[in-house]
């Protein structure tokens, strides 16, 4: 599979070497057509994406097959942990994990990440909330991200809500823990565009 991949996805030449994300040794995979061999990172000594900031995404479930979309996106801009869960009004309650785990890899792989995401699915938004650390929720009102000192934190979860939006009682839950409300601005934007250009603004900035 990885030889496939150096020829048609990263272009390498037919005996050329690749380098990719293998989830199950936590190394470096080196691939050319007829073999694979792993590498130790102390060993390594190539070019690769490591995320400076420790970010993580809290996306409640939405529609159809954008949670894969999401999933693979955040991967690329390079966050830490990826929960989905399902909160009141999220219409989809159920996620096949496996396709999301290979929308991972394969973004990571893509990205030339060494490092792929961890993917959960839990209960409900108190459960996340329960087992995140410093907690951000983006809402269609609230402060400017771009004025808020979150926006230098190494490390941070970022909660974006489904189609719909947050629930008055989940904002309040949030409010009452003194967990900050942000926005990017006026524009109402889709759940899944919430997510990447947030995410996007803590990274990057």
């Amino acid at each position: 599979i990885e030889s496939q991949i150096a020829q048609k996805v990263l272009r390498s030449p037919i005996n050329g070497i690749v380098t990719a994300v293998n989830s199950k040794v936590g190394g470096i995979v080196s691939s050319n057509e007829t073999a694979v061999s792993i590498i130790s990172n102390d060993a390594l000594q190539i070019e690769s994406y490591v995320p400076e900031k420790n970010i993580s995404l809290y996306q409640a479930m939405v529609k159809k097959d954008k949670c894969e979309w999401i999933a693979e996106k955040a991967t690329e801009i390079g966050v830490e942990k990826i929960y989905f869960f399902v909160s009141e009004r999220s219409e989809k309650k159920g996620l096949d994990m496996r396709r999301v785990e290979k929308k991972i890899i394969e973004a990571a792989e893509q990205s030339g990440r060494v490092t792929i995401p961890k993917v959960r699915f839990v209960e409900n938004f108190e459960k996340a909330l329960s087992e995140s650390r410093n907690p951000i929720l983006f809402h269609t009102i609230g402060v400017l991200l771009k004025e808020r000192e979150e926006l230098k934190m190494k490390i941070a979860d970022l909660f974006v809500g489904p189609e719909g939006g947050w629930t008055e009682k989940e904002v309040e839950t949030t409010l009452k823990q003194g967990i900050p409300v942000v926005t990017l601005g006026e524009q109402i934007l889709r759940a899944e565009t919430a997510a990447i250009a947030t995410l996007s603004v803590l990274m990057f900035s």
